[in-house]
């Protein structure tokens, strides 16, 4: 994983992925804690013909997204997980310019409007509850499989 030095000496993980020009708009990143949630959202988008990524936690997201060639067209969030939680990827995410435009569409079963208001305000997120019907999010990614290139860093 790249790093960048802050004033204070750190090493500070740093988002550096390129646009994969094969098959643009086909990857999404599923961060889910739930092993058999994440197993049927891959199967299920997959069969659809994206390449899918999948992350435990923010922390495992946000080493998957340094490792990758390709931005996501869509990052799948739930909210409530161990180790790194959705708010907490939300605010590194989204405080990393690389970061700033990936679409998130936020899966959670406890998301009152004032949580849903305060996702899309302050990050631009879209809200799903959970559970969410195959149909619905089918047509939540495949909104975002044109929307165009992600970002890209050289």
């Amino acid at each position: 994983m790249a790093a960048a030095r802050d004033s204070g000496g750190q090493s500070e993980p740093r988002l550096t992925f390129l646009m994969d020009s094969s098959s643009p708009g086909k990857a999404i990143l599923i961060v889910e804690d739930n092993p058999d949630i994440r197993d049927t959202f891959r199967t299920l988008f997959e069969l659809e013909g994206f390449d899918v990524q999948l992350a435990a936690n923010g922390e495992d997201a946000l080493a998957s997204l340094a490792r990758s060639d390709e931005a996501p067209c869509l990052i799948l969030l739930d909210l409530s997980m161990p180790v790194m939680d959705g708010w907490e990827f939300l605010d590194v995410l989204r405080s990393r310019e690389q970061g700033a435009e990936i679409p998130v569409t936020v899966l959670s079963a406890n998301v009152d409007a004032n949580v849903s208001r305060d996702l899309r305000t302050r990050y631009g997120c879209r809200v799903l509850p959970k559970p969410a019907s195959v149909d619905t999010l089918l047509d939540v990614v495949r909104s975002y499989q044109h929307a165009g290139p992600g970002p890209t860093l050289h």
